[in-house]
């Protein structure tokens, strides 16, 4: 998920673009239980923000919407996931949305077989 191979060398031909979102996806849906719909479903203002103060596991609330059969329940995130789900939040999805704030201030051009788009 990460681009590198079992010795931990990165691995050629690797080209995910966000290879730490990745598998800190993965790290959270296979240390929590929860489903794909589910994870794929959760916003990241209902992930609780890690804290030094945070322990070992952090317990949040899966909301009836987002959890299978309408089953809200509590579900438990190990404090590595967790820190990595926050450095995710912190990190890269805000590099992310500061890159699509900026195209959106440009002024949009289409182009269509390489001349302007009349829409």
């Amino acid at each position: 998920m990460r681009g590198f191979d079992t010795a931990g060398l990165p691995r050629s031909g690797f080209r995910a673009r966000w290879a730490a979102r990745n598998a800190t996806f993965c790290d959270l849906m296979v240390r929590t239980g929860l489903r794909l719909a589910e994870e794929c479903a959760l916003t990241v203002f209902e992930v609780p923000w890690w804290t030094p103060e945070s322990g070992a596991y952090v317990r949040f609330w899966l909301p009836q919407a987002v959890a299978k059969g309408s089953s809200s329940r509590w579900t438990y995130v190990p404090a590595a996931v967790l820190r990595n789900v926050d450095d995710y939040r912190r990190w890269d999805r805000a590099e992310v949305v500061a890159q699509e704030q900026a195209a959106c201030s440009r002024p949009a051009t289409r182009t269509c077989c390489g001349t302007p788009s009349p829409w």
